[in-house]
C-alpha cells in the first residue's frame, strides 16, 4: 500500500492555484492513446479546482489497475489499496477523520465485481464520500476479457459465447451445515447485474459524446444501437424544424383567402402532430426492423419538407 507524503506537496496560495500549477506528478501518463481516464482525470482536476478543495485535506483512495493510475497523477494524498477493497478502506479514512474529503477512483472490475458486496454496503450507509467508477465495460489491460458491466451476449476473443471468465476463484458452498471451499484456476459464469442500471442514457449525452460512444462501442463489438438511434434523433432536429418552417410556406403565402384563418390554423396543427406522430413510430419501427437510425431519424422531416414544396407549388399555379 502506497501513500504519498507531505514533501510532495507544494507550496501555494490557494488549492486552485496549486491544481493549475502542478496536478500532475508524471509528464506522460501511460493511459492508452484515446483512453477514456482522461477524460476523467480532466474532469476530477477541474472539480477540484472548481470546489477550491483543500488538497492538505483531501485524500484519494484507489484500487488496482489503469484506474488506479488516476491517483499517480493527481498532486493529493492518496492509498493504492487491494483490487476491489477501494471502498473499505475509504470507509475507514472517513471514519478515522470525517473532516478529510474522501475521494474513490475504480475500475467497473473493483466496483462492481470483486468489490460489489463492498459497494452496495457503502451505498446503504449513505457515507460522504466521492466514488468514480471507470466504466470501460470489458477488461481491456488483461486482454479484453468480460467485465461486470460488459453487455448481454458480449463476444470477446478470450471467451467466445459471450460468458464471463473468472481466474483464480475461490469458491464455496453449503453442504449438510459445512462450507466447502474449492479453489479454481478459472471458472465460465453468467452475469446476475441488470447492466441496464449501468449504461449511460444516450438522452443526457450530446451530439459529439455520442458520436465517439457509438464508434467506441462498434469498435468493442458491443451494442450501439439505442445511441446511434439518439444520436440522429438530436442530429435531424434542425431538419424537423426546417421542414415545420417550410410547411407553413403554402399557407401563408398561398392565395389570399383561399381559406379561413381557423381552417389555417386547424391544417397547420393536423401538420405537427401526424408529424411528431410519424417521428415516433419510425423510431419504434426502427428497433423493431432494424432500420438505418439515420433514415428512421431523418425519413419523417425529408417527406414533410417534400410535401410543403408540392403545396408550395401548386398554390402558385
Amino acid at each position: 500500500m502506497n501513500t504519498s507524503s507531505t514533501d510532495t506537496l507544494p507550496a501555494a496560495t490557494s488549492p486552485c492555484e496549486l491544481l493549475k500549477r502542478e496536478d500532475l506528478k508524471a509528464d506522460n501518463p501511460t493511459w492508452c492513446p484515446g483512453c477514456g481516464n482522461y477524460g476523467i482525470f480532466n474532469a476530477l482536476k477541474k472539480a477540484c479546482a472548481l470546489l477550491d478543495l483543500d488538497l492538505e485535506n483531501t485524500v484519494q483512495v484507489t484500487g488496482i489497475g489503469c484506474a488506479a493510475k488516476i491517483g499517480q497523477y493527481t498532486n493529493m494524498y492518496r492509498i493504492e489499496t487491494l483490487h476491489g477493497r477501494t471502498l473499505p478502506v475509504a470507509t475507514g479514512v472517513k471514519l478515522a477523520n470525517h473532516r478529510l474529503t474522501v475521494i474513490v477512483n475504480g475500475g467497473e472490475g473493483d466496483g462492481m465485481g470483486l468489490g460489489m458486496g463492498h459497494f452496495v454496503h457503502t451505498a446503504r450507509r449513505n457515507l460522504d464520500i466521492s466514488y468514480f467508477i471507470h466504466n470501460n465495460q470489458i477488461y481491456g489491460l488483461t486482454k479484453g476479457q468480460a467485465s461486470p458491466t460488459s453487455g448481454e451476449g458480449l463476444v470477446t476473443d478470450v471467451q467466445p459465447d459471450g460468458t464471463w471468465l473468472l481466474n483464480d476463484v475461490v469458491r464455496k458452498r453449503v453442504n449438510g451445515g459445512q462450507f466447502q471451499t474449492e479453489n479454481l484456476a478459472s471458472l465460465s459464469w453468467v452475469s446476475f447485474i441488470p447492466t441496464q442500471l449501468l449504461l449511460l442514457p444516450p438522452e443526457s449525452m450530446p451530439p459529439i459524446a455520442l458520436y465517439r460512444y457509438v464508434r467506441d462501442l462498434k469498435q468493442r463489438r458491443q451494442q450501439a444501437v439505442r445511441y446511434e438511434q439518439e444520436l440522429w434523433t438530436k442530429v435531424s432536429i434542425p431538419f424537423s424544424m426546417a421542414a415545420m418552417i417550410m410547411i407553413t410556406a403554402p399557407f401563408v403565402f398561398g392565395p389570399p383567402r383561399a381559406q379561413h384563418y381557423g381552417q389555417q390554423i386547424t391544417i397547420g396543427a393536423l401538420f405537427g402532430i401526424v408529424f411528431s406522430l410519424a417521428q415516433q413510430i419510425t423510431r419504434y419501427l426502427s428497433l423493431l426492423l432494424g432500420m438505418n437510425p439515420a433514415f428512421s431519424a431523418l425519413a419523417p422531416s425529408l417527406l414533410l419538407m417534400t410535401l410543403a414544396v408540392y403545396l408550395f407549388r401548386r398554390a402558385h399555379r
